[in-house]
């Protein structure tokens, strides 16, 4: 490795561009098919704020996905007649190619639905009523049916230094070590990883992740000696190390620096052409071609402001609400609708919207997803934060209109943010 490749490679702390290609991510098996989703599902309790559940598996329409205690049969449905009525059968492309927790289920008619880890998959009769009404769907749980959640650090056995989370910066579920930060791959041997010298002058920005010295094999992972006589942990044979241009957990700042580092996925996200994942001025911002993507919401206050570095998390239930509605008539002047080709689907994190002129636009994590045209060059982030204040009437009432929401009293307002991974 050329040490002078890694000079200067903090760009200026964190403001590093992430290498944009990111769907199969260099090999990596992604975690949903086309057309299977992901959603943050919640459990809404009286008198208490929404419980996040988890990642569950979903359709392009946001309805999630549920498995039936009676297929005790692996990829084999038992849900027909009035069952599939109730719950119908969450169907597969023809000639779709199945892989890893990913097969087909076979119905009496001929028909394939898919399996996740050979449990068919089903939507739900009545939550796809209730989205068709308008009305926030609940959970449809209950009666032998599950959530079908989206868990690839089951059955992966680690290190206890070790775990596999959600690495937003990386666009996938990894490895990260006991503070949450991401954990990389060295593609070579390492003795001639170029990390023993002793001189703090030539110190590099990968720090070799240790292993105990009694540390024994498990799973995947092995322990390997370094020329100082040091141990290692690796990772399906390469060494692994952390990056120190990552300052928090999520980040994933190393990647692209050298080919010969790599985030070490589980699995990966898809993402479609042309997008990529930036550190701005306000945190990792989703770009598409290098133009800030946005996403609108309704105001709701949010303890720590707006301006908080990465943002905060924004529900997705709210931004599917809003739909395409959240910007139309004179908001598309400047903010201009991502559309998504003719032959996209939907898949992970990234839905399809039909707009009132027939167009179609990408939505993220339930958001519709805008550029600005009032950011002139790449690196712009001058939408950020842009509120429009909603006026109340003589009679002190609010119209949410464009928002496609009712009246109400007081005033509110709309707000612009980064779209963040």
């Amino acid at each position: 490795m050329k040490r002078q490749a890694l000079n200067g490679i903090l760009c200026g702390a964190l403001l590093c561009a992430v290498a944009p290609a990111f769907a199969a991510s260099r090999g990596i098996e992604e975690a949903t098919p086309p057309g299977v989703t992901l959603i943050d599902a919640e459990r809404e309790f009286r008198d208490a704020r929404p419980n996040f559940v988890g990642a569950a598996f979903g359709n392009n329409e946001g309805l999630k996905l549920y498995t039936s205690d009676k297929d005790t049969v692996p990829d084999q449905s038992a849900c027909d007649a009035a069952c599939a009525k109730d719950h119908p059968p969450f169907l597969a492309p023809a000639r779709v190619k199945t892989f890893g927790a990913w097969s087909l289920a076979k119905r009496a008619d001929g028909t394939a639905q898919w399996a996740y880890n050979h449990k068919p998959l089903y939507t739900s009769a009545k939550e796809a009523a209730d989205v068709a009404a308008g009305t926030k769907p609940g959970l449809a749980e209950g009666g032998g049916w599950h959530l079908a959640l989206f868990t690839p650090g089951d059955g992966v056995a680690t290190p206890p230094s070790i775990a596999v989370q959600d690495i937003a910066g990386a666009s996938g579920f990894g490895l990260v070590n006991r503070q949450g930060l991401t954990l990389y791959t060295f593609k070579g041997d390492v003795q001639t990883d170029g990390q023993s010298c002793l001189d703090a002058a030539c110190a590099s920005h990968w720090i070799p992740l240790a292993a105990p010295q009694l540390a024994q094999p498990i799973g995947d992972f092995t322990v390997v000696t370094r020329r100082d006589g040091t141990d290692q942990w690796a990772f399906r044979g390469k060494p692994l190390y952390t990056f120190d241009g990552d300052l928090v957990a999520g980040h994933a700042n190393g990647r692209a620096v050298d080919k010969a580092w790599n985030v070490a996925l589980v699995v990966s996200y898809f993402m479609p052409a042309g997008i990529g994942i930036e550190n701005r001025t306000h945190g990792q911002t989703l770009v598409a071609n290098g133009k800030t993507l946005y996403t609108r919401n309704r105001f709701t206050f949010q303890p720590g402001g707006f301006d908080i570095y990465d943002g905060l998390p924004q529900p997705y239930s709210k931004g599917k609400a809003l739909g395409t509605a959240g910007c139309n008539t004179e908001c598309l002047v400047s903010w201009r609708p991502y559309e998504a080709p003719a032959k996209a689907v939907a898949s992970g994190h990234w839905e399809i919207a039909t707009r009132a002129d027939g167009t179609r636009q990408w939505m993220y994590k339930g958001y519709a997803l805008y550029t600005f045209a009032g950011d002139k060059q790449a690196g712009d982030v001058n939408g950020n934060n842009l509120f429009d204040l909603i006026q109340r009437d003589d009679n002190g009432r609010y119209s949410m209109a464009e928002a496609g929401r009712g009246s109400g009293r007081g005033a509110s307002a709309l707000f612009w943010h980064i779209a963040a991974p």
